[in-house]
């Protein structure tokens, strides 16, 4: 193992950034929009009461790949889960993110070998998930567009996530069509 080592500035050519947008960005994307930015936001009125614009998580997305991706860090975002897995386990303020940030980049420094993350069984990491699902699932439940969720999952199951995405933005489409519909006619009525 080794001990703090210094990030290298890397330089992609252009072949690195055509198979990366092309295998990687693409794919990417219905995944981000869902759950690293609408549904983080959505978590967030119902966890701690305080609606933040999904924009503003777009920034700071942006903002953090810009900045760590060109000295060799991974690409990262927010996601539900994890928003979903810190409340479950107890983290309730802005704490307990510097605390669990500096503990993982001591972490980092310290012991920059991938072989640590192998210390942590994986069953470990297998509970934790059945954890955060089940947080996921009480909120998910709370929706008005239960029916898109459910079609959502199903199809990102059986068929791909990026045709489950197109559909279900198709049928929030039509929902909000409806009610729309619905609230001119009961407008005219009581006229």
């Amino acid at each position: 193992m080794s001990f703090i080592s210094f990030p290298e500035l890397i330089i992609p050519n252009l072949q690195d950034f055509i198979s990366g947008g092309w295998l990687l960005a693409i794919p990417q994307v219905p995944l981000t929009i869902t759950n690293a930015i609408l549904a983080t936001s959505l978590l967030m009125e119902d966890l701690f009461h305080q609606k933040v614009d999904p924009d503003k998580f777009s920034k700071t997305i942006g903002f953090m790949n810009l900045t760590s991706v060109p000295i060799g860090g991974f690409p990262m975002c927010h996601g539900a889960g994890g928003l979903a897995a810190q409340y479950r386990f107890g983290a309730r303020s802005g704490g307990a993110n510097i605390i669990s940030g500096l503990i993982l980049l001591i972490i980092a420094l310290c012991f920059a070998s991938s072989a640590f993350i192998e210390l942590i069984p994986i069953a470990i990491f297998g509970v934790l998930l059945v954890f955060v699902a089940i947080e996921l699932a009480k909120h998910g439940f709370k929706t008005d567009s239960i029916l898109i969720t459910g079609c959502v999952a199903i199809l990102a199951l059986l068929i791909n996530v990026t045709i489950a995405f197109i559909i279900g933005l198709f049928l929030a489409y039509l929902i909000i069509r409806r009610n729309k519909i619905s609230k001119k006619l009961k407008a005219k009525k009581k006229i």
